[in-house]
């Protein structure tokens, strides 16, 4: 329910941004990579970029959910056009994982907490 509200925040907003039809269609068909994007700040951007890139179109989340307190990303809805891979930036074989599916653009989100979340 939670995420349902928050694809319609992310949804309305884009509509609300009247982006140029060049910018639209940069995105269409596009496969994105967003490393950290089960945090707040790479969900929304995910769940945004979903809507952009259409059906035919994919985003790749690599986070290896380190900011978080459950296993489960629960950040992120369950779009038909979107993958969740738990993995790592530092780790070779999660980094082929995700290269595999080809993205054409990445937004670099992921970071090292350096304080401990309690």
């Amino acid at each position: 329910m939670k995420n349902k509200f928050r694809e319609k925040i992310c949804f309305e907003y884009l509509k609300n941004c009247n982006f140029d039809k060049k910018l639209e269609n940069f995105y269409k068909k596009k496969t994105i990579l967003i490393t950290g994007g089960a945090g707040a700040i790479g969900s929304n951007l995910a769940i945004s970029l979903s809507k952009l890139v259409g059906k035919r179109g994919r985003i790749i989340v690599l986070d290896n959910l380190s900011a978080i307190r459950d296993e489960e990303p629960w950040n992120l809805p369950s779009l038909e056009n979107m993958i969740f891979v738990k993995g790592d930036i530092r780790n070779d074989e999660d980094l082929k994982r995700v290269f595999k599916e080809r993205p054409e653009i990445i937004f670099h989100l992921a970071a090292f907490l350096q304080i401990k979340i309690q």
